[in-house]
């Protein structure tokens, strides 16, 4: 039995704790825009001219930067299963070529925080495009070929979270034992992986924005 997919990405409903990020998001938008210049760091994985982010939390290990955004944290946490997340910005005229994540059994949300009405900003899942909406959560398997751009003259920046795929069916508890297991090793290669270590470890595991 196949997990409920939408036109592009995986039905919300899937995961209808997602509802109450949706219900702040402008509480969680205001957070974002309060963190000190200079919080959003190139991303290693896509072209610097067009992409950065926040890393908020780390496979279960909040980054100091995570005490500045208290609401955002507290609704992450009561999503099931959560993993990662971390803020992320795509410049305007942006465009991220065809790629997909390392892990199966992860399923990645994007809620848009900012964004122009001058022009499309939308994701591409194995060829459905989505345009997204403002304070509108839209979920995606991670190993899903996607692609992103940003029409607009103006940054679009979202909340990206990870979470584990919900036990749908028989066999899933199994998969996802598996899953984790590989993940102790792939996260080690993985995007956020490298944006971790390139931004937030020197010595003592900490940014130095974070002093």
């Amino acid at each position: 039995m196949p997990h409920p997919r939408s036109a592009a990405g995986v039905d919300p409903g899937l995961v209808p704790q997602v509802r109450g990020l949706e219900s702040q998001w402008l509480e969680i938008r205001a957070e974002m825009e309060a963190l000190p210049a200079g919080s959003f760091k190139p991303w290693p994985q896509h072209d610097h001219r067009f992409m950065s982010g926040v890393l908020l939390s780390h496979y279960g290990r909040d980054l100091p930067v995570a005490a500045r955004c208290p609401r955002t944290m507290a609704a992450l946490r009561k999503l099931p299963n959560f993993v990662n997340a971390g803020f992320q910005s795509v410049a305007a005229g942006g465009h991220l070529l065809p790629h997909h994540g390392s892990t199966a059994g992860i399923l990645r949300g994007l809620l848009p925080l900012t964004m122009s009405a001058d022009g499309d900003n939308w994701i591409k899942v194995a060829g459905q495009k989505h345009v997204y909406r403002e304070g509108e959560v839209f979920l995606l398997l991670d190993t899903s070929l996607h692609e992103v751009r940003n029409e607009s003259s103006v940054s679009r920046t979202v909340l990206a979270f990870d979470l584990w795929l919900p036990m749908r069916v028989p066999g899933d508890r199994l998969r996802r034992i598996k899953h984790r297991i590989a993940a102790r090793f792939l996260r080690k290669r993985s995007a956020v992986m490298e944006f971790k270590k390139q931004h937030y470890e020197d010595g003592d595991g900490r940014a130095p924005d974070d002093r």
